[in-house]
């Protein structure tokens, strides 16, 4: 129902919904005149159409909830939520892929040295100066420090795979960015950004088994 992703259920949500769903509409709409009709008796809020939280809804549902009940259902309801925004994890890249790679710097291939020099990042001709300017801001180098084997890897690493086992960023098949995204209730790759709008979500202290 909740089309705009506010947090709320307004008045034309709950119509459009209804228009929407072979629901008994008469039950429907006595529902929302009671749950638009809840903040605004209470005093609360200055909403001339009105609305209900999610909440609200859970209580005229499950009429002998619990505080506690509301808590936990809410908990699986923001959970469901984070799921959706969820992608599945791009697979790794081959070894073949990476040996392919890493071939281009003789630091890793003469020597096996864990760090190349930004010099040699840009005598390889994969890189003009103003690139590795930001990639270094990115990973927050030094000029003399230089980049690892797996920052490399995540640098040159081709659309649709992960660079390696840790890497926390990638991009997808279809040129997306993407982030890895913890806590308390999710782990899994989001398309990058799209977890701001999780901001609003009051995560609990635990995690709670559906």
């Amino acid at each position: 129902m909740d089309t705009d992703g506010s947090g709320d259920v307004e008045y034309k949500e709950f119509i459009d919904f209804f228009s929407r769903s072979k629901a008994d509409r008469y039950c429907g709409m006595r529902c929302v005149n009671y749950l638009v009709g809840k903040n605004k008796r209470e005093g609360v809020g200055d909403d001339e159409e009105g609305a209900c939280t999610i909440e609200d809804m859970m209580r005229l549902l499950w009429l002998k909830a619990t505080d506690q009940d509301v808590k936990r259902m809410m908990n699986w309801f923001q959970e469901a939520e984070l799921q959706q925004d969820r992608i599945p994890t791009p697979p790794l890249l081959p070894e073949r892929k990476k040996r392919h790679i890493l071939e281009n710097f003789q630091s890793f291939t003469k020597g096996k040295k864990d760090n190349i020099p930004f010099s040699e990042l840009l005598a390889s001709g994969l890189f003009t100066e103003g690139a590795l300017m930001v990639v270094r801001e990115q990973f927050d180098k030094e000029l003399t420090t230089g980049m690892t084997r797996e920052e490399v890897l995540e640098m040159l690493c081709p659309n649709g795979y992960l660079a390696h086992k840790d890497a926390k960023q990638a991009v997808d098949v279809e040129g997306r960015p993407l982030a890895w995204v913890t806590n308390k209730i999710f782990a899994g790759w989001v398309v990058a950004g799209s977890e701001k709008k999780w901001a609003k979500l009051q995560l609990p202290d635990v995690t709670y088994e559906c």
